[in-house]
């Protein structure tokens, strides 16, 4: 009964597995030897290239299939990359997936851009320094568009190549040419050679300084001249020198703690300098004590009188305005530069010349004056054959020019301008 049974259970257990389906073993059976089905092909593919992808084996009826078709299309073998990532191309035959094969699709386009030739401190000159950059993964496109600011620099956005005109903190972009959202800034540190000499000049006033950037004119008079002037500003329009100082010190603490100037030009508000003269030699007195913590020259930016119709109205504020700057002078032994004086005896002598954009504010030919004044008043320069115009008529420039160059040395202003 025994051997019955185990032969009855072996007979069971052989009707069960010949009536079990097979897998699919992905072969095909030739009579001979059954062969596996391979895809063939590479395995990496960059977006909107194509990659073609073979069978090892000529066979009929199979299907090629992209399990994702946002990421990589297939059609007969040929791979298309769609977007990042990675994507299983497969065969499929009567609904069975008989052969895979993984696909990376790639992107030109880079994740990050590095600067890698950085060094310690540039130098403003003749030097052309060549700014290299590495894209990674490192199988992205290694082209750039590189950016910078033009008024520092003269920078060919295509090669990397760099020029530098001025000094300071100097920003410079590169991004890739393919995406211009990846990108990388770096900050570069640019001096002047150790022999050229370099003139910091901190204005400080209200409108009357900023209004068509007397210092910024300033400095250019001195690039033309071959000079390097840096001029830097704190202006607050309305303001007098003491409200300035009341609500503002802190800044003018910072200012004068990051950087060592040659001159500090202060200049008071339009009728306050006379009105409120006390004021006025108060806040003197104390960028007077900031001046010489600071290692600088205090300078009065005398100012002018507004444009009433009247001569003698004028004069008299004129002459009003000189002599509450010629007392602050005395009081603390600092130099004036006599911008008003010099710009009212202009206006009498070239009345068709407009100086004035409303009651107080000067044109663009007034703070040219202005920018004049407080350059020869500074370096004792020739302004004749200087050729800075600032966009003002070249013939209206020179004649300025002429007239303040001739204003000082023929009348011996340079002497006078120490009250």
């Amino acid at each position: 009964m025994r051997k019955v049974f185990m032969l009855f259970l072996v007979m069971t257990v052989c009707m069960v597995s010949g009536c079990e389906k097979k897998p699919n073993n992905s072969t095909i059976d030739d009579g001979n030897e059954k062969e596996e089905i391979q895809i063939i092909g590479e395995n990496e593919v960059f977006i909107d290239e194509e990659i073609v992808l073979t069978i090892n084996q000529e066979a009929e009826g199979f299907i090629w299939k992209s399990e994702n078709e946002e990421i990589a299309t297939v059609h007969e073998g040929l791979v298309k990359g769609i977007n990042k990532g990675e994507v299983v191309i497969y065969l499929e035959k009567d609904g069975d997936r008989v052969s895979e094969h993984k696909i990376l699709v790639k992107s030109y386009i880079p994740e990050r851009i590095e600067i890698i030739n950085i060094l310690e401190v540039y130098e403003v000159g003749e030097t052309v320094y060549q700014l290299q950059a590495r894209a990674y993964p490192e199988y992205s496109l290694q082209e750039f568009v590189w950016e910078g600011t033009l008024s520092k620099m003269n920078l060919n956005s295509e090669t990397g190549e760099v020029q530098f005109l001025d000094d300071g903190d100097i920003y410079i972009v590169c991004r890739s040419k393919l995406d211009k959202s990846v990108f990388k800034t770096v900050k570069l540190n640019v001096k002047y050679p150790d022999n050229v000499k370099v003139t910091n000049i901190l204005f400080i006033g209200n409108s009357l300084t900023y209004r068509n950037d007397v210092p910024g004119m300033v400095s250019k008079l001195a690039k033309v001249d071959g000079k390097v002037v840096k001029c830097d500003s704190y202006t607050v329009g309305g303001n007098t020198l003491g409200q300035i100082l009341s609500t503002r010190s802190f800044y003018i603490k910072q200012m004068l703690n990051s950087k060592k100037y040659d001159y500090i030009i202060i200049q008071e508000a339009s009728s306050s300098n006379y009105l409120e003269f006390e004021n006025f030699l108060s806040a003197a007195k104390e960028f007077k004590r900031l001046a010489d913590e600071n290692g600088a020259e205090l300078i009065l930016y005398q100012t002018w009188a507004y444009n009433y119709e009247t001569y003698h109205t004028r004069y008299y504020q004129q002459q009003r305005i000189i002599e509450a700057y010629d007392r602050v002078a005395q009081e603390l032994g600092v130099r004036v530069n006599i911008v008003g004086e010099v710009f009212f005896d202009f206006t009498m002598d070239y009345p068709d010349i407009n100086f004035y954009d409303d009651l107080n504010h000067a044109s663009l030919a007034g703070s040219y004056l202005a920018s004049c004044v407080h350059y020869i008043s500074l370096f004792d320069s020739n302004l004749i054959d200087n050729t800075f115009t600032d966009n003002l008529d070249p013939e209206i420039a020179r004649i300025i020019r002429e007239y303040v160059q001739n204003y000082f040395f023929k009348n011996n202003k340079l002497k006078r301008n120490v009250r």
